[in-house]
This record gives C-alpha cells, structure tokens and sequence, in this order.
C-alpha cells in the first residue's frame, strides 16, 4: 500500500512540475508592445499556444496514469453548449472580388446553452428537458464561394447596436439593420475585405435584438458568439447535420465602442476558450475604441444590478493582465484608442499598464465617433444638445484608412503564425500618447450619478488619477501614430471632447465628439504655400508610415487627393 501511493504522489509531483516548467519555459508571447517588432517563429503567439497545449497534454497523460481527470476534453460534446441547427433564408452570389465569386449566406442559427457554462442568471431561464436554454439569433456570412480561392480568413463583427458598424467602416460605407435586412451598396463600396480574400460574419449577441438573448441572462449571447466561432471552423463531421456552409480556417473578433467593450468582455471572462479543446476560439481579436472597458453582461457585471449592454458609469477598465489571463486561449489582440477616450472612457487607466506581450496598442488622434458616420454635422448639437447646443465644426480626421491596414496586417500576422513562417507584414510596434496629469476633477454637478450638463469636459473615476495626452503648439496630441494630418494640420482641435463627457447610460454620447477650428485662407498659406506644397508634404508623410508599417501603400493616392481638396475649400 505504501508503495502504491509513494508512487501516485510521485507522479502527481511530476504532473506539477512538468505543467511549472511549461509556464517558465513557454510564457505567453507576441510582438511586445513597446519593445522592437519581431517576426521569429519564437515570438509567434500561435506558436506559443501550441507549445503551451504539448506541455498540457504531456501533463495530462501523467495525470491519465493516476486516474486524474484531465483539464482539456472534461465535458462530453453533449454536455457542452453548441448550435444545433443552421437555418440558411437566403444564398446568393453577390459579385465577384479580384475575379473571386463571394457569396452572401444569411439565416438563423439555433442552439443550447447548457448548466455548465458561467452564464449569471441562468438559474431565471425556461430550460428543455435536458435542462438546456434553447435560443435563436439572425446571421450572415460573406464569403468566397469556392475556400480554396480565399485567405480562409473571417472578420466576425460584434454588433454595435445591432448593426454592422465596423464592417461598414472598413468597406468605406454607412448602412445598418439586422442580419437578414441590411441592404448593401453595390460593390460593398471599397470591397477591401473581399479584395482580399477575407470572409466577414456577424451573430446577433444584443438583448432586445437578438430573440435568443434574455434581459435577465445576457451571457447567453457570449456563448452564441463563441459557438458561431465554433461553427465556422468545425470540420463538416462536427457540425449539425445538413449545415452547408464553408470551412474558415482563422477566425478575428472584432468591435467598436459598444462592441470592442463586448470584445474585451468576451475575451476577458474566457468565453474564447474552446470548451472541448481548450484552445482559442477567435484567432485574434480587435477593440476600436475598448481601452479596457466592458459591458455590465455576465460575471464583470455581477453586482447585484440589472445586467445591460453598456459599461457600468463608474466601471473600473480592465487592466491588460485582466484582459489576458488565459495563455492557452487568449487571441492575439489589437486595442486602439481615441484622444477622447482619455476624457470619457478614463483610458490612461489601460494604457499606463501598458505593454504587455499579447496586446498590440495604436493610439490615434481622432474621435470616438468620427464625422463620416453622420449626413448631418450637426447632429450632437441639435440632437442630443452636447455643449449646450452650440453648434460648432467637427473634427473631420478620417481614420478609416489606418483601420484598413491594422485588418490587414493583423490578417497576414495570423497566416504567417498559422505557416509557421516569417513575414514583415504583419502588425507594426505599438504607438501610445505622451501622457500628463489630467484636468482637475470637474465640480460635483458633473460626476456620473448626476444628469449632463454643459462644461463637464472630463469624466474622473473616484479613487483612481487619471491621465490626459500632452499635446504640441497645434493642440494636438503628442505621440501616437502620427497622421499627417496631425503633423501638417489644417485647422485646430478643441482641448477637449464636446460635454458632458459621462457614461450615464447608452444615450450617453456627447464625448465621443471633438470640436475643430478650421484654418482660414491665409493662414493655410501662410502655413504651407499652396495646395500643391500641401500635398507634397502630405504624401512624404504618409509614405514615412506606410514604410514604418502603420498604412497601406495603396492607401497613399487617394488619402492625398482628399487632403488636397480639403485644403482647396478651406483657402477660397
């Protein structure tokens, strides 16, 4: 008997061990934030699960001899939640892109969300008879028709609001509406994704627009997001029976505002964690706008107030060590910032911890809400009455072109880990704003538990010192990736977002807006000379990034005919 167990607690050390070592010899690795880029094999952060997961299965036949129930592969495929039908309304061919056919696939996906998962307020849910929660939520997916003719590469957008935001962005376009009643313009205006070769999707995820998502469960719609993601990528054995849709090999989480604070929810509570294999779900994963915030959905939530898709007004943001805590399941993610998010969204809090090896940061200056979303300029002023109602010009910085690039490169940086091969187009160092006290704390007529007013221009956090970005003679933000538009401006930027600058509720939005001065005729020429000065100066910038990774060479051209224009109609 003594026998028997000395040798049972000698493997047991030895399962220890062995599972210590790895964690020391296979930290969790990507292109350091502020350190030099690196492209080796031994950087690669899907070089680095797989590492990690040979250590694990090493342990787990150790812990197979003693009878230890592994940690990966736990839960049968029944026990597990998962979509269990796939109900495709429409397929159509939709053009073609770089000689390539792409289909629309759009439908409804069914599925269970089983007792195992940590979904706050299940105990509140109508189960079935295995004691399952049964749901429903609308779907597209925008793809080649023919896998082998594509990179195998889908953007699965987290709706904002339930629209297709970023999506919208990225193509160079505005429009919105569910899954099953968005109507795009031909072309999908720029059809950059699709150029490509990349595939898009989205899944409903919203209470109160997806059908399958409950006010008082809203984790629930964590799960489809990550069993849509399981979809995608099964083999056609693992998938319900009669499901006809393409195999895609590298999947990338992403979202704006709103839904980059679900992305960083996602992520954060461990819902990329494969609950079958233990690996990740979404390959990589990009937060517009998240700086650390989350959505008050699930566990982060759990305060004992009513779940809602928003961040709670006096939420702590994560801090990158909260974000990414799972080596073995965590995505190579990419988080950028706006200059009005260190006014409203408090994020010095997530930048000053700033870098970690799994994050690329970029910090751009521009607004949170930019003015190409809006026909009518005017609109945080006579609609939602930010600073008073005085209307004013808006900051016309179009980043559009830079969030072009960050998808681009975050796509070959995935295909070169997944060949196994070195790439120089992959994600660029990270960028951050020079940082410096922040404003003092505004009157206590303009905290959070308070209605807006005008002149709150700064959200504080009780307990915490914040941060604001220093900026230059032009008032503009020193550091960041610097746009040519920030070094060679053409007019200047208010000091701070429109106010009140709060998170109240998701209505909440006049700080998401900057204010902008523009240059008259004679300063402008003064300035630069003439329009042709302008833009020769402007190209020679934009190369200097292109060349340093942070913009596509085709973007160059017509990046430079719109800042020359711009310059025409400010100097008649």
């Amino acid at each position: 008997m003594m026998t028997i167990m000395t040798t049972i607690m000698m493997k047991m050390t030895t399962t220890t061990t062995t599972m210590n070592e790895c964690r020391r010899r296979v930290p969790h690795v990507g292109n350091s934030a502020r350190a030099l880029p690196s492209r080796r094999r031994a950087a690669s952060p899907r070089w680095h699960r797989r590492a990690w997961l040979t250590c694990a299965l090493l342990a787990v036949t150790i812990q197979g001899a003693v009878g230890v129930r592994p940690a990966f592969g736990a839960l049968e495929a029944d026990d597990v939640s998962r979509i269990t039908k796939v109900n495709v309304t429409d397929r159509a061919v939709i053009g073609r892109f770089e000689g390539v056919p792409y289909l629309r696939i759009r439908g409804i996906v069914e599925g269970v969300v089983t007792p195992h998962e940590e979904v706050v307020g299940f105990d509140t849910l109508p189960l079935d008879l295995e004691g399952n929660y049964v749901y429903m939520s609308e779907f597209e997916l925008i793809t080649p028709r023919r896998q082998r003719r594509g990179s195998r590469t889908v953007f699965v957008e987290a709706e904002n609001r339930g629209n297709p935001e970023l999506f919208g962005w990225i193509q160079g376009f505005i429009g919105g509406g569910s899954p099953l009643s968005a109507v795009y313009p031909q072309g999908f205006g720029t059809g950059f994704l699709f150029d490509e070769g990349h595939s898009y999707a989205r899944v409903q995820w919203q209470t109160g627009i997806s059908p399958g998502v409950p006010a008082t469960a809203q984790g629930v719609g964590l799960v489809i997001q990550r069993d849509f993601g399981r979809l995608l990528a099964a083999r056609k054995k693992e998938r319900p029976r009669g499901v006809r849709l393409p195999r895609l090999r590298r999947l990338v989480l992403m979202g704006d505002s709103q839904s980059s604070w679900n992305v960083n929810t996602f992520v954060a509570e461990g819902f990329n964690r494969d609950p079958l294999e233990g690996g990740p779900v979404y390959d990589g994963a990009i937060a517009l706008n998240g700086v650390g915030n989350w959505l008050a959905i699930n566990q982060l939530g759990d305060d004992g107030r009513p779940q809602e898709p928003y961040v709670r007004p006096n939420g702590t943001p994560l801090s990158p060590q909260e974000l990414l805590s799972r080596p073995e399941s965590d995505p190579v993610f990419v988080s950028i910032g706006a200059f009005t998010d260190y006014f409203r969204l408090r994020a010095s809090l997530f930048a000053r911890a700033l870098p970690h090896p799994g994050i690329h940061h970029y910090e751009w200056a521009y607004p949170h809400a930019s003015l190409f979303l809006f026909s009518d300029p005017t609109f945080p002023f006579t609609t939602k009455g930010c600073d008073g109602g005085d209307v004013r010009p808006l900051n016309p910085m179009d980043m559009r072109p830079y969030l072009r690039t960050i998808v681009s490169r975050l796509a070959h940086e995935l295909e070169a880990d997944l060949k196994d091969r070195e790439s120089d187009e992959g994600l660029p160092p990270s960028a951050f704003f020079e940082l410096g006290p922040a404003p003092g704390d505004p009157p206590p007529e303009c905290s959070e538990s308070t209605a807006s007013l005008p002149g709150c221009t700064f959200n504080p956090l009780p307990g915490y010192e914040l941060h604001t970005p220093t900026v230059d003679a032009d008032d503009q933000p020193r550091g960041g990736v610097r746009f040519p538009e920030v070094a060679l401006p053409l007019g200047r930027p208010e000091a701070t977002p429109l106010s009140h600058t709060g998170t109240l509720d998701i209505g909440d939005l006049c700080g998401n807006f900057w204010a902008w001065d523009p240059f008259g005729r004679e300063e402008l020429l003064a300035r630069y000379g003439s329009a042709e000065e302008y833009g020769d100066a402007f190209e020679e910038l934009a190369e200097d990034l292109a060349d340093e990774g942070y913009l596509l060479e085709e973007e160059i051209d017509s990046m430079v005919d719109r800042a020359i224009a711009q310059f025409e109609s400010q100097a008649k």
